[in-house]
This record gives structure tokens, C-alpha cells and sequence, in this order.
């Protein structure tokens, strides 16, 4: 005669099917394939292209950057000057950061720019010199600064999801930066623990007597 299962190991055995379920589909969704690599790429490109646009800029104004109040400002004058045709450029979606939503028009505002930027800028500043990088942090222009993240509202409670529970936060979602030097290189650095920068000013970031200023947005 066939023994029935037991109510205790129907409960065992729809466990397992579940768990087994759970790994498939986290491991089909999780943050395992393209999408967080698209998006480093994307961000790291946005903000080169940014710099490209100081940069040229500079070329017709003696060396010098544009200048202004803040990161708005400076990016208005690529925008009226025609160095940038599209004001998008200068959203990009951050987990880090909140509040900001994509201009609808060529007229800035605040809530329109994720980057701030280096004041002020000419031909004579150390390659090493961060350009332009994603907001959120305080910086100080000091050899092996870290980037310092702001408190709220940059900086909104994050809540997990399941998948992020198990396989942890994908690195996309992390807070992070992206940054553009004054001599055109660029990287995409995660942040620490404490959700600082390490190092974002060069160790052999030289001034040269020369005071610079972090303008936010």
C-alpha cells in the first residue's frame, strides 16, 4: 500500500519548490546582467561629454570655463552659447539623489541639473582638477579628499527589495560617483560604507596657490 505524504512534508517540499523558484527568478532579474553596466556607461558618457562641452567652451573664451552662481548657471551659458543642444544632458536618474526631474524646456532650473562643478576653471588648473561630477557630496579641493555625501534631501532613506535582500544592492543602485577631469580622463567610483568617496581629489592634485569652489546646482 503507497504511504501518503505527511502534511509536514507537504509543507518541506512546497518550501523547496518555492525557494527554488525565488533563486530562478532573482537570478533571471537580479543585478547580475546588463542593465547596471548600461547605466554605469551611460553616466560615465554623460559626464564626459559635459566636460567636452567646458572644455570647448574654453577654447573660444581665452581658457577659460563659463562662470556663475551655480552649476545652473554654468550650464545655461553651454546651452545659450550652443555648446550643448540638448538641456537633457544634464539629468541623469539617481538612486542617491531626489527631487530631480528632466528639463521640459532650454531655461535651467535647479531641479533640472544632476552636476555640479569646479569654479573656476582655466587653462592654467592641474589636469587633476574634477570638472564637472554627479551632486550629492561636498568636496574639498585638499590632495586625497574624499567626496563627503550631503544629508537629506540628497541623500533619501533606501528601502530594499526582496531580490536585494538575498543578492544584495546592485551596484547601479549604490551611491556613487562620476566624475570628469580637467585634463578630459573620467572614471565611476561606488562609494564607501559611510557612503563617502575616497580619494576623489587626486593624491597629487597640486593647486598651485590657486583657490577652487564646488558650485551645486
Amino acid at each position: 500500500m503507497k504511504k501518503e505524504p505527511t502534511s509536514k512534508s507537504k509543507v518541506l517540499n512546497y518550501s523547496v519548490v518555492v525557494f527554488v523558484i525565488i533563486i530562478l527568478v532573482a537570478t533571471a532579474f537580479g543585478p547580475t546582467g546588463g542593465p547596471g553596466a548600461a547605466y554605469q556607461k551611460s553616466v560615465l558618457q554623460t559626464t564626459r561629454a559635459i566636460e567636452l562641452s567646458l572644455d570647448a567652451y574654453s577654447k573660444d573664451h581665452s581658457g577659460h570655463y563659463p562662470e556663475g552662481k551655480s552649476s545652473t548657471e554654468i550650464f545655461q551659458h553651454l546651452i545659450d552659447g550652443k555648446y550643448v543642444t540638448d538641456p537633457s544632458i544634464f539629468y541623469v536618474h539617481l538612486f542617491h539623489v531626489i527631487g530631480k526631474v528632466p528639463p521640459k524646456d532650454e531655461s535651467l532650473k535647479r531641479e533640472n541639473v544632476c552636476f555640479d562643478v569646479t569654479c573656476c576653471v582655466d587653462s592654467s588648473a592641474p589636469g587633476g582638477l574634477p570638472a564637472v561630477f554627479l551632486t550629492g557630496y561636498r568636496i574639498t579641493y585638499q590632495p586625497g579628499s574624499s567626496a563627503v555625501p550631503l544629508p537629506l534631501p540628497y541623500s533619501p532613506p533606501f528601502s530594499k527589495t526582496w531580490s536585494e535582500w538575498v543578492y544584495g544592492v546592485p551596484y547601479y543602485k549604490r551611491p556613487f560617483i562620476a566624475v570628469a577631469y580637467k585634463n578630459g580622463s573620467a572614471n565611476w567610483t561606488l562609494a564607501d560604507e559611510d557612503g563617502s568617496i575616497p580619494n576623489f581629489i587626486p593624491t597629487d592634485f597640486d593647486p598651485k596657490g590657486k583657490t577652487y569652489r564646488q558650485l551645486t546646482p
